[in-house]
């Protein structure tokens, strides 16, 4: 075993660091409760608040104990005791997969106050990861308390993350999200045939997230309930997917750590998030290259670099970087002399990767039948907001902080690992890493910064995708020697091993989205009203125009019927010729709604209010009202708004309206 597994294995700090966050948690979820008056609102919760306080006693008695380096006769009764119960492995890993998915079940339909507060999370979530962790113990007795305390962690945090994503999965016909209703509309243009009636252009851009997405649609009558859970499993299957084939590189003896580094990668990889379509190219590289079997590799690098063509621009190299990263790792040492031969492998894979994207690109957006090519280059004129690199009401850690937060731990143990061993290893590998690194976190930041972007870390995606993978290489494979030094002796390397470990768990309570309740009867109330008004509109002029800006996946999916859909100016569409201030396009749109060419207009509701820099997301919020919400108000007027869906439904404003308005 490799010292930094036996590093963490013995390590004190894992448990320093567990009783810690274990006790700060459970006093804060008391107080917390107390002072919310959830623990007086009945029996159940006054018991809970009474073991909250015990446990949070004892995790300070253990704490003191650790500290002190004094081991109570307690815990040699409890090794005796738990060595002379035995339960089956089978049903062991059964009970450790039941008790977290009942959990999570709790936490996120049936009591969500369970969850109500970090705290409150952090705190039932570990009393559960000790209750698996017993449960392993006693299946695997010869594994150490600490991976098994690690292990109980991260699968908690994985049940919890798979939660939040489940959460979204559900039958309300109206979107549930800004953009969520748009992305099945996109995803339906590839069959637009047959659910239109009308051979559509394909979408732009990041065509290769609706292809994905449009899987569904072979399924006949597939409805958006459907469509959601295709989209859950693709968030947690992807990410999953691509830890997995990494782990499974490095060829690790022990299940144990293939576990737990799967699971905290996992983790990681959701802290940006790394989205699932772009995982894709990643997870065909970490499966298919082979060091040792160029042509093979090459095509495997082909294809992927073809999908990250279709998918986004800042992605275009990864496959191919990725693959040569791959070949420098798993052959760190080149002969002397022989530069050229060691190095023209990764030259190739980046030459064709490269070629391949941006031929995949140029070839898809030539078939997709789009006239109007603009919106595949907005992004390139996009304004820059350098301010959110740091903390600010559209994203709270700031860009910079949290990326650095979450990837600091890596980074020390990276770094240590080429300072320790840079003779050991080929200074090819040496630059070309951090290089690599430096191009895909400085690229990550400027993308961030554009405007429609900035609210969380997906667009550091790649930066985070090729840090774990060279730390799981130079740490825990057999490709690199040890450092000369006893791993435990060093405070900074092992709890930076800890942090790596433990770190995502913290990070992922953060986000909480527990199941919606919705009223079927406001659903249905204002799915008619729409419906009613389109009936209205079709009895006074039988080829009217109903244009849906939003909401229309109510056409995709038959909640609308008997209405010609109107392709252009989708929300998405719109928004981003917006936030870009393309002309052009705007001033079509205009023509469009002075002529008053649609007799209905659906659309969210608008708000005529410019915000100020105090507010999240408020330059995306100004350029909509100033080239959207205002001229649509000019020409038409709101006929009804359905506060449940928070929709509303526009119809022309008569003649002179807004001046006569304006006299009175």
């Amino acid at each position: 075993m490799k010292k930094i597994f036996q590093a963490i294995e013995t390590s004190q700090v894992i448990y320093v660091s567990f009783f810690i966050l274990y006790g700060t948690t459970a006093f804060l979820a008391v107080y917390e409760g107390i002072s919310s008056g959830l623990y007086h609102s009945s029996s159940g919760w006054q018991l809970a608040k009474f073991l909250n306080m015990i446990m949070a006693i004892c995790a300070v008695i253990a704490l003191i104990l650790l500290v002190s380096k004094r081991k109570p006769p307690i815990t040699d009764r409890i090794n005796r005791d738990l060595q002379k119960i035995k339960i089956p492995k089978s049903i062991g890993i059964s009970l450790s997969l039941l008790i977290p998915t009942l959990v999570i079940f709790l936490g996120f339909i049936k009591i969500p106050e369970l969850f109500s507060t970090y705290s409150q999370r952090a705190f039932y979530l570990i009393t559960t990861a000790l209750v698996v962790m017993l449960i392993l113990k006693i299946s695997f007795a010869k594994q150490s308390w600490n991976i098994l305390l690690i292990i109980s962690i991260l699968l908690l945090g994985v049940f919890y993350q798979t939660g939040n994503y489940l959460s979204d999965v559900s039958s309300n016909p109206f979107t549930m999200g800004w953009s969520e209703g748009s992305r099945y509309y996109y995803a339906s243009l590839f069959f637009s045939k047959r659910i239109y009636q009308l051979n559509l252009p394909y979408p732009l851009p990041s065509p290769s997230r609706y292809l994905m997405l449009s899987v569904p649609f072979l399924i006949p009558q597939a409805g958006i309930f459907i469509h959601r859970a295709w989209q859950a499993f693709l968030w947690i299957a992807t990410t999953g997917l691509c830890v997995v084939a990494l782990v499974k590189r490095l060829n690790l003896a022990n299940w144990a750590w293939n576990i737990a580094l799967s699971l905290t990668g996992f983790l990681f990889l959701q802290q940006g998030p790394v989205y699932y379509y772009l995982l894709v190219s990643a997870i065909m590289i970490l499966f298919g290259f082979r060091y040792d079997k160029f042509w093979r590799s090459l095509l495997w690098v082909i294809l992927a670099s073809i999908w990250t063509g279709i998918s986004r621009i800042n992605w275009y190299p990864m496959p191919a970087i990725l693959a040569a990263l791959l070949f420098l790792l798993e052959s760190p040492k080149h002969e002397d002399g022989k530069l050229w031969g060691y190095l023209k492998q990764p030259f190739g894979f980046i030459t064709a990767g490269l070629v391949s994207s941006f031929s995949a690109n140029f070839l898809y957006v030539f078939l997709s039948g789009n006239d109007n090519l603009q919106r595949a280059t907005t992004k390139f004129t996009s304004a820059l907001l350098w301010e959110r690199l740091l903390p600010g009401p559209t994203f709270s850690q700031g860009i910079l902080l949290g990326i650095i937060m979450v990837s600091t731990p890596l980074l020390i143990l990276l770094i240590t690992r080429l300072v320790k061993t840079k003779n050991a290893i080929s200074w090819v590998l040496h630059w070309f890493l951090l290089l690599a690194l430096a191009v895909f976190f400085a690229g990550g930041l400027v993308v961030s910064v554009k405007i429609g972007a900035g609210s969380n870390l997906h667009n550091m995606d790649a930066f985070m995708l090729l840090l774990l993978v060279a730390v799981y290489y130079m740490e825990f494979s057999a490709h690199f020697p040890e450092i000369p030094t006893n791993l435990a002796a060093i405070p900074l390397r092992s709890t930076a091993a800890t942090l790596m470990l433990l770190l995502p768990f913290c990070l992922t309570l953060n986000g909480y989205f527990p199941r919606p309740i919705y009223s079927a009867e406001s659903l249905q109330h204002d799915l008619m009203e729409i419906n009613g008004y389109i009936e209205v509109a079709q009895s006074k002029k039988p080829d009217a125009e109903i244009l849906f800006v939003n909401q229309r996946q109510l056409l995709t999916f038959g909640y609308v019927q008997n209405t010609r859909l109107l392709a252009d100016y989708e929300q998405l569409e719109l928004m981003e010729w917006a936030i870009s201030n393309q002309r052009g396009y705007l001033d079509s749109f205009y023509n469009e709604l002075s002529s008053h060419r649609f007799d209905l207009i659906i659309i969210n509701k608008q708000y005529l209010i410019y915000k100020d820099k105090e507010s999240g997301f408020s330059e995306e919020n100004n350029a909509w009202v100033k080239n959207i919400s205002t001229p649509l108000m000019k020409y038409y007027t709101p006929a009804a708004w359905l506060r449940y869906t928070d929709t509303e439904i526009y119809i022309p404003r008569p003649a002179n309206e807004l001046q006569r308005l304006i006299t009175q």
